[in-house]
């Protein structure tokens, strides 16, 4: 089995220079783990995950003692997205990208995410072009598929 075989390949796209209102309104829509940042060729310039938001936006929510320090507060939220948003994807991306090929092996898939706590990668073509999406989701769907264990009513 391999990564075209499961890949997603309608990954979410966004240009560098994408607003951070635009970044969160993305990211917040369940199906999307990963916001794709690619130049006007599809050439992967880099990736933003939800962590790399929240820690930006709200760093107190991803420390326990200080977010123990503070009173919940919708105001302190507001403030933090004030303070940044006129930051673009371009400040945010994480330009380090580790990535698959569509003829890597299914089991690649595994090796690259484990330990590094991710839950997706982009697919990319020999030129570097974004083509896809793949990650565990993938890969449990493809299992279930391949056993046929799961049907409308065991659900």
């Amino acid at each position: 089995m391999r990564i075209k075989d499961i890949m997603n390949t309608k990954p979410t796209r966004v240009s560098p220079t994408d607003p951070l209102k635009r970044l969160l309104c993305l990211a917040s829509r369940r199906e999307i783990r990963l916001l794709h940042v690619v130049d006007e060729k599809d050439k992967l310039l880099g990736v933003i995950s939800s962590f790399d938001l929240l820690q930006t936006i709200v760093p107190f929510f991803l420390d326990a003692n200080l977010a123990k320090a503070l009173p919940e507060s919708p105001q302190l939220i507001r403030m933090g997205y004030e303070e940044h948003a006129h930051k673009t994807a371009a400040d945010f991306m994480n330009r380090k990208v580790v990535s698959l090929s569509p003829d890597d092996a299914l089991i690649e898939l595994e090796a690259a995410v484990a330990g590094r706590g991710f839950n997706a990668l982009p697919v990319l073509d020999g030129e570097g072009r974004l083509i896809g999406e793949a990650g565990r989701r993938e890969a449990l769907i493809h299992v279930v598929m391949q056993c046929d264990c799961c049907r409308e009513e065991d659900a």
